[in-house]
Formats: structure tokens, C-alpha cells, sequence
């Protein structure tokens, strides 16, 4: 933020104001074109002289001495009348209203009826509203001041002599903070004053800042030993969102009752303190005693220090200026099972925002609802999270202006999960892999114990799988080896039971291999089984069992049907050949060439069975 300092160690007064501000740069040619538009018979000159040995800029306006007293009103329609603009007019007026307001004051009449006098010549018209002017074009911010010295000795006045600070003078530097100096003349004019308490926002010293320029407006005289100069600092500054400064009040005490010290806290809060607390102490002779503190703004210094003047009963109060550093603020409001609570969002720019509940309101919630006050901070700090708020703040806004609107912070820029869990490298994740928190470490265990059990698991299922693998390729095996003994076992018998007519031996060859088949022969038949027998379907030759009945085809029959009797009453109740294998537990192929054999022995059987 850029900020304009005045530096009045020798006084303030209109001409050197006016000065300094063109010393600072301001374009002096607009300056003598507003006070031209007044219509007033003078000549604004700035010339270069040295003051105390030092360069500085005078400003001097030359005008024929007039005897008329204007008032207030007159004043304003010069103003309103000029070229001079809408902020410029606003302030030029401002001014001149603060000096009407402090000599009607001074004198007791009212504000329409005073004249001004030396403040109401050409030269101060010509000085304020040149300085309304230069203000305005300088571009800052703000205006602080250093503390003020008034001057000491007499001066001459219209109504006669009057000790400094003259009575207007006074008036009009009410609250502000003033220094002492040896110099006998009068060192802050009305005009001066009535300019710096109608622009500055805090009189302080010089505060931490980059100065980019430097004013220096002359005073008329000579002062011996001291420039009379007035010093204009233009410069950046931290911006006040983020800190400002305040006084710190301490006080000692050893000899009053704890009632007493509470019921002192308790009215410097209630007069405007922004914090009051008690901190104990051991002081000299091992006497245990108190430090009242209070921190308040510049304004509230005198009461804040008359309280506890008063309560305690103290011989002195130790006071000075400190900066701090703060959040912005915005006040908020979330909705709870127990109702809406009020409370407080602080942000600084792009960092997430923190929300605080207001204690009084928790506490009232708290009362009516019965519950404990913990359980009414966490359903805010819930309900907050969760994104209750009609408005949720969660994130710092972009900085469109000077004073960012807190509204504008949206709950759903921020990220779902933490940034050390989504960066374990970062800083903040290597600062919790390094020193983890107690429950992160429990967490850590869980997990890992978990993992453990799983993979233990899988292991012993998988392990039981294989031990007993070798085991079922045996049986399996053996059951194989014994179907195929079954097998042959079973031809050798039908080719014995046919041995009384000649047939030739059995062949198995794929389709492909096998010439076509001698259809026309009246002991052979030729069947396709097993579909998926390896290189396709196979052509079994088999002897012609339906040929004229011998005794040996007769025990032939008898003989397969004891043995494969149960496979063929389930094909013959219309069981398919898929289904039989399924429930007798026997190879497809071995069912399919078993029902071959029915069909030899049975050659008119349905074609729906075939």
C-alpha cells in the first residue's frame, strides 16, 4: 500500500503543505490552474531556498491585502464555482468545514454565522485548496503523521495576543498526539492543522516502509539551530489488511485484592480495549504480584490510562506503540442441529481459510439446549466442514481490489485430500514422515497388521491348493489308466464273443485319414462318437450286432446289457448323452461309444434317440 508520511518536527502550516507536495512531485502547473479557476486576484510562485542549510521548496502567494471577512458559504461557492474536480472539491471543503467547526467552537456561535479572519484571506484559500489539489494527484492510499509540535510563546491575532497554541489551533488538534519543542514562535498555523487532522489517519512514528520520494516544503522564517522545513515521505508499506499498529498499556500491582484487578479487566474491555489480560510476577523483595496489560487503539490511549488510574490505584503506566500482523476477517454464520451460530473466518491471500465460533453465541446455544459447550463448538467446526454455512468460506479469495471480499471464497478450490498425502515429498509431507503424530503411527499399524492377516490368508489357500495338487494328477491318472483297462477290456470281450465269424480288427482312425466306408457290407456299421476327440470326429468300425442272433452275439448282448443296463434305461427314458455322463460320472466319450454299442444291439431304436 502506498502511503504519504508527513514528518513535522518543526510544525505544520499551509504554504509548507503546499510545498512539499510539489517537492514530492506533484505537477505544479495543475495546481496553478485550479487555484486560477477560483477567480481570486493573486499569483502562486514556488521558488528553491535553503532552511537550516538544507534545499527545500517555498511556495508564496501574491495577493493585494484585503479587508473583507468571508464566511463559510462564500467560501464554498468559490470552490463549487472552479474547475477543480469532484474529489478535490469534496476535500477542499472538508477542510475548510473542520476550520469553521473549531472557530465556532472557540468562539460559541454557531457554524453559519462564522467569519473567518487570517483563515478567510487569499493566501489560505489559495493554500488549502492548492493542497486539496496536490493531495489528490500525489495517489496514495494514506496519510500518517508524526506527533505535532504546536510551538510555545505568544502570537498575534486579530482579537490581540494569544499564547500558542492559539485557541483555533487547539480545537482542531483535540486527540492528536503533540511534541514538545524549544522554539519560541508559533510552529503549527490553523490552516496546517486543519489540512493534517482532515487527511491523516494516524499520527505515529515514522512507520517501516520503502520510500520512493521525498518532499520538503520550506516555512517562511528562519529558525535558528533547526530547518524549518515540514517532510513528506512517499512510499509502500504493508498493506493494513494484514497488520497495523497499536499501544500497549502496563501497568504493575502488588497490593490489590484479585476482585479488584478482574473488575478492572472487565472495564477496560467494556470502554473499547481490544484485549486486556493479568499475567503474574515475582517483583523485588520475592513480593508475588501482577501485570495488567491492555492493548487498545491510539485514540483510546487516555481512556484506557484513566481507568486504571482509577481502579488500581497505580503510580505510573508504561505505554508504547507496537505493529501486529493479522488475518483478514470476515464474520460468517453456520447451520448446526442446534440452530445457526455465529462466528468468525480469518484468510490471508492463498492460504485456506480457519473458522472460529463466537464463544457467546455457543454459549447461548449451549444454555438452551442443555448440552455441554464442546459439543456446540464441534457441531459448528462440523458443520463448517461439511459445508453447512449458506456462504462457505474455505479458501483465500483472488485479491480483486484493495480489500478482497471474503464471499468470495469458495469450499470447492480446496482439494479433497491432504497436500502431504497428494505431495509426500513436499515439506509439510517430509515434516510428518520424520515426526509422525502418535495416531498417524496407530493408523500405520492397523494397516499394516491388516495387510499382514490378507496376505497370510492367501498364502495358506493357495498353499493348500498346491500341497494337495499332486495328489488329484495321481488319482486322476489312475482313474484314467483304469477307464482305458475297463475299455479294452470290454472290446476283447466283443471280439471274443464274435470270434465264430470273421470280422476285421477295430479301427479308430479321424475322418480325414480314413477312407470312405464300405457302407454296402452287411456286417459293418460305422458311427461317429466323441465329437471332441483330438483331430475331430472319430469313425469307430465296430461289429454288426444286429445281424442274424448267433449264441455268441446272444451272451454278447446279455453281457453289456448287465453292464451298461443303467446307461441305457436313462437314454431310453430320453436323457441326453451330456446329462447321463454328468450323472453317472462317466467320460462323454465313453457314454457316447456305449450308446453306440445300444444302437448296434438295437438298430430300429427312435430317430430321435439316435
Amino acid at each position: 500500500m502506498r502511503i504519504g508520511y508527513f514528518d513535522c518536527f518543526s510544525g505544520i502550516s499551509g504554504d509548507m503543505t503546499l510545498a512539499a507536495l510539489i517537492d514530492a512531485g506533484v505537477d505544479h502547473r495543475a495546481i496553478r490552474e485550479a487555484v486560477a479557476s477560483l477567480g481570486l486576484p493573486c499569483e502562486l510562485m514556488f521558488e528553491t531556498v535553503r532552511r537550516g542549510g538544507f534545499r527545500a521548496t517555498h511556495a508564496k502567494v501574491i495577493a493585494p491585502h484585503e479587508h473583507a471577512h468571508r464566511h463559510l458559504h462564500h467560501i464554498e461557492a468559490l470552490i463549487d464555482e472552479s474547475t477543480l474536480t469532484p474529489r478535490q472539491n469534496e476535500l477542499a471543503k472538508r477542510i475548510f468545514l473542520r476550520l469553521g467547526e473549531a472557530e465556532a467552537a472557540v468562539h460559541g456561535i454557531a457554524l453559519e454565522t462564522i467569519h473567518f479572519h487570517e483563515v478567510g484571506a487569499v493566501d489560505s484559500i489559495v493554500d488549502i485548496v492548492g493542497a486539496a489539489v496536490g493531495i489528490d494527484l500525489l495517489g496514495v492510499d494514506r496519510f500518517e503523521a508524526s506527533p505535532v509540535p504546536p510551538g510555545r510563546g505568544w502570537v498575534k491575532a486579530a482579537h490581540g495576543r494569544m499564547p500558542l497554541p492559539a485557541p483555533g489551533t487547539a480545537e482542531l488538534l483535540k486527540g492528536v498526539p503533540l511534541a514538545e519543542s524549544p522554539v519560541e514562535m508559533e510552529l503549527t498555523t490553523p490552516t496546517g492543522a486543519a489540512i493534517l487532522t482532515t487527511v491523516v489517519e494516524s499520527f505515529n512514528p515514522l512507520p517501516p516502509m520503502t520510500i520512493e520520494k521525498i518532499g520538503l516544503g520550506a516555512g517562511a522564517r528562519e529558525i535558528p539551530d533547526q530547518a524549518n522545513i515540514l517532510r513528506l515521505f512517499v512510499g509502500q508499506v504493508a498493506s493494513p489488511a494484514d497488520g497495523d499498529r497499536v499501544w500497549v498499556l502496563e501497568t504493575n500491582l502488588d497490593d490489590l485484592p484479585g476482585e479488584v484487578v478482574g473488575y478492572a479487566t472487565t472495564r477496560l474491555l467494556a470502554a473499547g480495549a481490544l484485549d486486556a489480560f493479568v499475567t503474574p510476577i515475582l517483583m523485588k523483595k520475592n513480593r508475588p504480584g501482577v501485570v495488567v496489560t491492555v492493548l487498545c487503539e491510539e485514540a483510546r490511549v487516555a481512556a484506557m490510562e484513566e481507568i486504571l488510574f482509577r481502579e488500581t490505584a497505580t503510580l505510573g503506566i508504561r505505554r508504547y506503540p507496537v505493529s501486529r500482523h493479522k488475518l483478514r476477517r470476515q464474520p460468517t454464520e453456520v447451520a448446526t442441529r442446534f440452530g445457526p451460530i455465529q462466528g468468525k473466518l480469518g484468510w490471508r491471500e492463498g492460504r485456506p481459510a480457519t473458522f472460529s465460533p463466537e464463544y457467546d453465541d455457543c454459549a447461548r446455544v449451549a444454555a438452551a439446549h442443555g448440552v455441554a459447550l464442546r459439543e456446540v463448538y464441534d457441531a459448528a467446526h462440523a458443520a463448517y466442514n461439511q459445508g453447512c454455512p449458506p456462504r462457505s468460506h474455505r479458501r483465500a479469495p483472488r485479491r480483486r481490489s484493495s480489500e478482497p471480499d471474503a464471499s468470495s471464497i469458495s469450499r470447492a478450490s480446496r482439494p479433497r485430500w491432504p497436500r502431504w498425502l497428494l505431495s509426500p515429498f513436499s515439506k509439510e509431507g517430509l515434516s510428518l514422515i520424520m515426526h509422525p503424530s502418535p495416531s498417524l503411527l496407530m493408523a500405520l499399524v492397523v494397516i499394516l497388521s491388516l495387510s499382514l492377516v490378507v496376505a497370510m490368508t492367501a498364502l495358506g489357500v493357495v498353499w493348500s491348493h498346491v500341497r494337495g495338487l499332486p495328489v488329484r494328477i495321481a488319482r486322476l491318472v489312475d482313474d484314467l489308466a483304469q477307464r482305458q483297462r475297463e475299455m479294452e477290456g470290454l472290446l476283447a470281450r466283443i471280439e471274443a464273443s464274435d470270434s465264430g465269424r470273421a470280422h476285421p480288427p477295430v479301427e479308430s482312425a479321424p475322418r480325414a485319414a480314413a477312407g470312405p466306408p464300405n457302407w454296402a457290407s452287411p456286417d459293418r456299421r460305422v458311427d461317429t462318437v466323441g465329437p471332441n476327440a483330438p483331430g475331430g470326429p472319430t469313425l469307430i468300425a465296430v461289429p454288426n450286432l444286429a445281424a442274424p442272433s448267433t449264441p455268441a452275439t446272444a451272451a454278447a448282448s446279455a453281457a453289456l446289457g448287465r453292464r451298461f443296463g443303467p446307461i441305457w434305461d436313462l437314454f431310453d427314458a430320453g436323457v441326453t448323452p451330456e446329462e447321463i455322463a454328468r450323472r453317472t460320472d462317466q467320460p462323454i466319450g465313453q457314454v457316447e461309444l456305449i450308446l453306440a454299442l445300444r444302437r448296434q444291439l438295437t438298430p430300429a431304436m427312435p430317430a430321435g434317440r439316435a
